[in-house]
């Protein structure tokens, strides 16, 4: 459809963090963030950048309020993800099962669709085990329904970002429900989302730059009890009051991009 171009102007936005690789696409819609102007080179579209934020987020209006930080009532610190299953890669599986082992005493606790799957939450729990992992710290969990799905971000203490694909609304979710989150830049657009949503909130100390960060940052936050309650109290607001959450901001910068891109569209075709 896009190679017949149905459209004068066409644009790539949401859902796809990379090139099309098609000349009929014009723009790449990003921002100096997910794609600093170095990282032109890897797009065959142009990349237009919005001022302030790639991301706009509407709040669910299932969500709960903020629980508190679970760990006062386990005792233990429990890392946590949703992310979609196939987002678990073999080096995020590495990296996760290092902090484990740097966190003595903490768990892990991931949920996603594919975990209605019996078969499939034990191959998950199967490759922890072999990175090391004893056996009963890595807990998956069925996916339940929309309703209480949120109110299941009551059970983590820290999210941690997969890599090299991050999570991006499931980011702006674990926030949302005050769930602070650990993220390590990549060097492309789909692995730096996490970081630029917690630059944006304020919390850059969170996003990690190698392997090595990701572990000590997530490690040290767990051996932080009070910071921990803090973010759980705190993020939401972070959240609510940030470019993210500013729909009509948001509307108004996305249309002086379409603006500008008709207008060049116009001088070109004189």
């Amino acid at each position: 459809m896009l190679r017949s171009r149905p459209a004068p102007i066409q644009v790539l936005y949401i859902g796809y963090p990379g090139t099309s690789g098609l000349p009929e696409v014009d723009y790449l819609i990003a921002d100096q963030r997910v794609c600093p102007p170095e990282h032109d080179r890897f797009y065959t579209e142009r990349v237009a950048r919005l001022p302030r934020s790639f991301w706009c987020f509407a709040p669910p209006e299932a969500a709960p309020s903020p629980a508190e930080a679970p760990v006062g009532t386990n005792g233990h610190v429990t890392f946590g993800s949703y992310n979609a299953l196939q987002k678990l890669s073999d080096t995020t599986v590495r990296l996760w099962s290092r902090l484990l082992e740097a966190a003595p005493g903490t768990r892990l606790l991931l949920k996603s669709l594919s975990f209605a799957d019996d078969a499939v939450r034990g191959v998950v729990e199967k490759r922890f085990v072999d990175a090391g992992v004893a056996g009963g710290r890595v807990i998956t969990v069925p996916p339940t329904d929309k309703k209480n799905f949120y109110a299941e971000y009551s059970h983590l203490d820290i999210a941690l970002d997969p890599m090299p694909y991050n999570g991006g609304t499931t980011t702006c979710e674990a926030l949302w429900m005050g769930v602070p989150v650990v993220a390590l830049r990549g060097d492309m657009f789909r692995g730096r989302m996490s970081a630029s949503i917690l630059e944006i909130l304020g919390l850059p100390e969170l996003a990690a730059r190698t392997e090595e960060e990701y572990v000590h940052i997530a490690a040290a936050l767990a051996s932080d009890v009070p910071r921990i309650q803090a973010l759980h109290r705190e993020v939401r607001g972070r959240m609510a009051a940030s470019s993210i959450c500013d729909d009509a901001g948001m509307a108004r910068d996305l249309e002086g991009l379409y603006r500008k891109m008709w207008k060049r569209w116009l001088e070109e075709s004189r």
